[in-house]
């Protein structure tokens, strides 16, 4: 294949060669077709071996309906897992263009943390005892402000 010739290429040296030069173009076209031919079987060999080796048929996408994370936080657990994972080590996710995807154990894993790391009724609790204290001083200045005018 490193010796594969296009034919348009040697176009000027078949000019005026008579039978000779039509002989010469019909060789040369017949070995850059047999090497087309030859670089197209490998890349389906290669295409196939991928496909073999790397099945996502039953990988999870961000848009697929049983995500059940949502897109933002499966596009987040599948850049972690891919980001911490050791070399030779399965993440168990994958990046392919645009697209992040997990398996299914990945996705029970990063369901059932993400079940644990929300916060319980105190930790939400405490939040809106924040929010409403700030929402009070708040307040408090405006009454104050009312008042001295």
């Amino acid at each position: 294949m490193r010796d594969a010739i296009c034919p348009v290429m040697v176009w000027g040296q078949t000019r005026g060669g008579g039978q000779r030069g039509a002989q010469r173009m019909d060789e040369l076209l017949s070995r850059f077709v047999a090497d087309v031919a030859s670089m197209l079987e490998t890349a389906s060999e290669v295409l196939a071996k991928a496909k073999r080796t790397d099945d996502l048929s039953g990988w999870i996408d961000q848009r697929d309906e049983r995500n059940t994370l949502g897109r933002n936080r499966l596009c987040a657990a599948a850049r972690r897992r891919i980001d911490e994972a050791k070399p030779g080590e399965d993440p168990g996710a994958r990046k392919i263009g645009r697209r992040y995807l997990l398996s299914p154990e990945a996705l029970r894993e990063e369901s059932m943390r993400h079940l644990t790391e929300r916060p319980g009724p105190v930790k939400a609790r405490a939040k809106v005892d924040e929010g409403q204290a700030a929402f009070e001083r708040v307040m408090a200045r405006v009454r104050a402000a009312k008042r001295g005018t």
